[in-house]
């Protein structure tokens, strides 16, 4: 049975591939005491020793500043791609939050003006119908 972990960027990892770590629990890859970026997949595990020193030490809120200028750059450039590629990675680590607040007060505000608007039209609709049944009703009645 495995037993897996979500990493930082919302993928499930396996806790037997990942190397066990106790140094840098602020660390963005640092799950439950396991370093989600240095895997040892194959059944390598057996040889795992805690890490010491490590290449990918990153504060989570470093990671998060990060993550977030990467996908400015990604915009500014219209790599469009690259951001559906790993939109599901941005989402996670947080760099597309002013967007998707911005996307959610933009949609409650286009539900408003629909309401708002549809409001209005059946309001018109209903002093159209009062007056075609009055050109409708026979005269004198």
């Amino acid at each position: 049975m495995s037993d897996k972990i979500m990493d930082w960027a919302g993928e499930k990892v396996e806790r037997d591939d990942c190397m066990p770590c106790t140094k840098h629990p602020d660390c963005f890859a640092c799950v439950e005491g396991c370093c989600t970026a240095l895997r040892m997949p194959d059944g390598r595990q057996s040889k795992k020793k805690p890490v010491s020193a490590c290449g990918f030490y990153l504060p989570v809120d470093k990671a998060k500043e990060s993550a977030k200028r990467g996908y400015q750059r990604l915009k500014k450039l219209g790599r469009k791609d690259l951001i559906d590629k790993y939109a599901n990675s941005l989402i996670a680590t947080g760099a597309m939050d002013e967007e998707i607040q911005e996307a959610a007060l933009q949609a409650e505000s286009f539900e408003r003006f629909r309401e708002a608007n549809y409001s209005e039209q059946l309001e018109k609709a209903m002093e159209e119908a009062a007056g075609i049944e009055k050109l409708l009703s026979p005269v004198g009645a």
